[in-house]
């Protein structure tokens, strides 16, 4: 795993004061050289450091069409960051007795879920394939209900029995986000909304329809085979009840994590649950081969320079780096799909 500039340069310094006054030059240079490279339309990031935010930064277009500049009030969709909501609203639930995550799934969910229980959900270990998105190609997933998705995900055939194997599925999730609302009592964004947005001060997170005009909504783009820059057409449909088109600012994705710091909305020992690498039904580790060395409750987990890190990203180009021993975090968010270069992990 590579950790560049904007996470390495502060790790080393004394919290609260910042680096040598050239630093934010430095910084600057240093993602104005990222994004042309990496043909990155606009960015954003956060530094948080010891329960505050030290700094953020805004460059390049969140509109390249009409030239609208990314600002402190652009929100951008977060993709897979949503695993770390999820997996702390369902774990508000084991908290209060509600769950346990050793339920099996069928207590929940009636399906052909044999042995999965709730904890293979959240570590990507319940052996369903991440094959949904191929399953409905061509049809947004807005098209399909609740149930009818849901119906689909039955349908997927287990490629290896519970906890043997870490496969990195969006279904786990999916299913994840039905057990919080048939246990919490009410639908997912609105328990995640009333759980953690509001006890973590994350006053713009926000659930995007895209056919509903958003003031500050970030566009996608994509680059194709010859490199040219395109809309990315995935983010322009509403995919519905999967994924959800969660989207915020990227401070309020800092004040997730410093809400994490400070023991809020989760206790100290719910979170440090989640931030313990899963092992496998062989005593291995679970590993994202390419991405981080392990993986929690909807973190991806690993060490950089001998220190503790917490880290996940988005295909939509963005992603966080979280040294919780330091207390500190940096968040890149940026409008360049993931598998065109944009590496908001390494960025960070």
């Amino acid at each position: 795993m590579k950790i560049a500039n904007l996470a390495a340069v502060l790790l080393f310094f004394p919290a609260p004061a910042p680096p040598a006054a050239h630093a934010s030059g430095d910084i600057d240079a240093y993602v104005a050289a990222e994004m042309a490279a990496r043909r990155i339309p606009g960015l954003a990031f956060a530094v948080a450091r010891g329960g505050s935010i030290l700094r953020t930064g805004y460059y390049g277009l969140a509109n390249v069409e009409v030239k609208a500049p990314v600002g402190e009030t652009s929100v951008f969709a977060i993709a897979s960051l949503d695993k770390e909501l999820t997996g702390a609203g369902l774990m508000r639930l084991v908290e209060s007795g509600k769950v346990s995550l050793d339920d099996l799934l069928t207590k929940h969910i009636e399906g052909p879920w044999g042995e999965i229980r709730v904890r293979h959900l959240l570590t990507h270990t319940s052996g369903l394939p991440d094959q949904v998105a191929g399953t409905i190609e061509g049809r947004s997933f807005s098209a399909y209900t609740t149930e009818q998705l849901l119906g689909t995900i039955r349908e997927l055939e287990a490629v290896a029995p519970p906890g043997e194997r870490f496969l990195y599925s969006d279904a786990n999730f999916f299913l994840a986000q039905l057990v919080t609302e048939r246990c919490g009592g009410m639908p997912w964004r609105e328990f995640v909304a009333r759980e953690i947005f509001e006890p973590a001060g994350m006053g713009g997170a926000t659930f995007m329809d895209p056919l509903i005009v958003r003031p500050g909504r970030v566009s996608p783009y994509n680059l194709d085979p010859s490199g040219v820059l395109l809309r990315d057409p995935a983010r322009d449909v509403d995919l519905g009840p999967l994924y959800n088109d969660l989207g915020m600012t990227v401070r309020d994705f800092a004040a997730w994590l410093i809400a994490l710091e400070t023991d809020r909305p989760l206790s100290r020992a719910v979170r440090e649950a989640m931030w313990t690498p899963v092992r496998l039904a062989d005593g291995s580790l679970a590993t994202m081969v390419g991405q981080w060395r392990n993986y929690g409750f909807g973190f991806g987990l690993d060490r950089v320079f001998g220190h503790r890190v917490v880290l996940h990203s988005g295909y939509v180009g963005v992603g966080f780096v979280m040294f919780p021993d330091d207390r500190l975090s940096v968040v890149v968010f940026t409008n360049m799909r993931h598998s065109a270069g944009s590496d908001p992990v390494g960025l960070a």
